[in-house]
């Protein structure tokens, strides 16, 4: 099922729908086609639901990353950049910054204390990826986390990150 929150249709707004069909597939790898749609301008919501294995992905050790990211230190252990990802994944009170409540926050979720934030995948364009601007005092938030914009004119490719958010070494698996 795919579901739209809002549309256009030939200069013509459309209400949400969802839409069935014998023509999607999805492969293995989480690519998710779906064939013939009609033209138009679309908003994609992109949903994935919590369960267990998500709130298992985060844990402790994301904790000590996020702090790590929070005092200026390189969290990934083979010194590779900070990716991007990771700084979304950190900043878990989408505040624009990683700092130590992130890293509180995070051990509190990896604690699985009731007090402790939700879990929450995040939908976000791959270009995000290439924003080397971010930094631990500046986490470039999209506007449009989990509602993407998309103007259909044609076959095309949009590919999607998932971050499980505090799982800032990506350990999330299915």
């Amino acid at each position: 099922t795919l579901q739209m929150a809002s549309g256009l249709l030939n200069n013509t707004d459309i209400a949400a729908f969802g839409m069935v069909s014998d023509k999607v597939t999805t492969g293995v790898d989480g690519a998710f086609q779906y064939l013939d749609m009609p033209s138009g301008t679309y908003t994609l919501g992109a949903v994935k639901a919590v369960d267990q294995s998500v709130s298992n992905a985060v844990k402790s050790n994301d904790a000590l990353m996020a702090l790590k990211i929070a005092v200026g230190q390189n969290p990934n252990a083979d010194s590779t950049a900070v990716l991007p990802y990771q700084y979304l994944a950190a900043d878990v009170n989408k505040d624009g910054r990683v700092m130590s409540n992130d890293a509180l926050n995070i051990l509190k979720m990896a604690s699985k204390l009731p007090t402790s934030l939700a879990n929450e995948w995040l939908f976000v364009s791959d270009a995000v990826g290439q924003d080397a601007t971010m930094t631990r005092t500046s986490v470039h938030w999209p506007a449009n986390v989990n509602s993407i914009p998309v103007t259909l004119d044609h076959t095309m490719d949009l590919q999607l990150i998932g971050i499980v958010k505090g799982d800032v070494n990506g350990s999330w698996v299915a």
